[in-house]
This record gives C-alpha cells, sequence and structure tokens, in this order.
C-alpha cells in the first residue's frame, strides 16, 4: 500500500515464508528493498516483474520448486548474493551474463545440464567469474551488434578555403596489457581480444586516411 501511493519505507529487508506457490507481484512494487528472502517455499517460477527490483543487493530463492529464471534477472545488475541451491533448475538464462557484481552464487542440489555443471564447478567465487563471463560472450553474441557504432564527429570551426587542409588523427588504441578481464570486466572477450581491435583501427584508419597518425599506448 504504501508502494502504490509513493511513500517510501525505511525497511529494505523481505522476508516470505509459507509455503507460498505463487509469487506475489505486487512485491515487485517495492523496488528500494536490497534484501528478498523467499526460500522454503513451493515456488514454480519468478515473474518477469522481479526485474524491477533494480536494489536487490541479496536474493535468496532456494528450496523451491524453480525450474527457469526469468531472463529480466539479468536486470539486477547490483546483486552480490543470488541463493537458488535446493530448486530444480537445469539451465539458466543467457542474461546471467549481466551479474557482474555477483560474488555468491549458490546453484547447489540442482539438475544442472553438464554444459552449466561444468561451469559451475565447485561453486567457488573464481568459478563464478568465469561461469558469468561465459554467460557474458554468449549474451552478447546473440543481442548485441558486434560492430562498433558508427562515430560521430563535431566540426569545431569552418576549414578555410585558402591554404592546404590537412587532417590529423590521434588514437589511443588502448594496449594489450591493460585490456584485461579485470580491467574491463562489462566486455565481451571477443571485444577486448587485440586481434578484433587491430582490425577496427585499421580500418578506421584507412577510411579517414588522415595525413598524420598519433598512436598511444603501442606495444
Amino acid at each position: 500500500e504504501e508502494a502504490k501511493i509513493g511513500k517510501r519505507s525505511e525497511w529494505f529487508r523481505v522476508n516470505l515464508t509459507g509455503p507460498v506457490k505463487n509469487f506475489p507481484r505486487n512485491l515487485c512494487y517495492l523496488t528500494y528493498i536490497t534484501t528478498l528472502v523467499i526460500k522454503n517455499n513451493h515456488l514454480e517460477r519468478l515473474p518477469p516483474e522481479l526485474g524491477n527490483l533494480v536494489n536487490l543487493v541479496n536474493l535468496d530463492a532456494s528450496h523451491n520448486r524453480l525450474r527457469v529464471l526469468p531472463p529480466t534477472l539479468g536486470d539486477l545488475t547490483d546483486l552480490r548474493a543470488l541463493i537458488l541451491n535446493d530448486n530444480q533448475i537445469s539451465d539458466l538464462p543467457l542474461e546471467v551474463g549481466r551479474l557482474l557484481n555477483v560474488r555468491h552464487f549458490n546453484l547447489h542440489d540442482n539438475p544442472l545440464n553438464p554444459d552449466i555443471g561444468s561451469f559451475y564447478g565447485d561453486g567457488s567465487e573464481p568459478a563464478i567469474r568465469r561461469m558469468i563471463r561465459h554467460f557474458l560472450d554468449c549474451y552478447y553474441r546473440h543481442n548485441v551488434n558486434s560492430t562498433p557504432p558508427q562515430r560521430q564527429w563535431r566540426q569545431l570551426s569552418t576549414p578555410s578555403k585558402d591554404g592546404y587542409r590537412l587532417t590529423v588523427m590521434c588514437y589511443n588504441v588502448l594496449s594489450a596489457n591493460y585490456a584485461t578481464h579485470s580491467q574491463y570486466p562489462y566486455c565481451p572477450t571477443w571485444a577486448i581480444d587485440w586481434e578484433y581491435r587491430r582490425r577496427g583501427i585499421l580500418e578506421e584508419l584507412r577510411h579517414y586516411a588522415p595525413n598524420l597518425i598519433c598512436l598511444q599506448e603501442i606495444d
């Protein structure tokens, strides 16, 4: 009721026990909560509106009957703990790759398919990071155009009709030593691969054909 009338509550944790069979969608109005505990219920699915809870840091949906997870789970980018053990989950949505802040991801005692199980491994933080990296790559491969966007240029002055026109390009190519997953965790693997970036840089140099080229961070 408070959420519907626009009143902001001072509590940030919700515990829902039952056993509950259907997720109450009105919980998705509580966009200010940071912890949601819905464990030990009979839930078989979570609604797509769950993605509205963008401030969630901890989500515990363990010991339910969940089989699939909504793709909107990927909208919960502040999540640090995602506890889903003891369900019926066999696969994960590609949008899991957007959960870059997750440090604890419990999938124990789920019938995970072999591919997911191999990435999940022992559920340690390094294994979780590798699994999320895998899903991030898959997510971008299926949902994002790998062609860089057209560069937008700003003209600072009108070129003079007299004299010689000279074009200068200054380009920071980003050293391969700095283009790492730890430095750019939100980038898919192919986007920081040097061969991919090198081809894009060469294409731009040929396209603009400047008279003078200044390249930075050349190894």
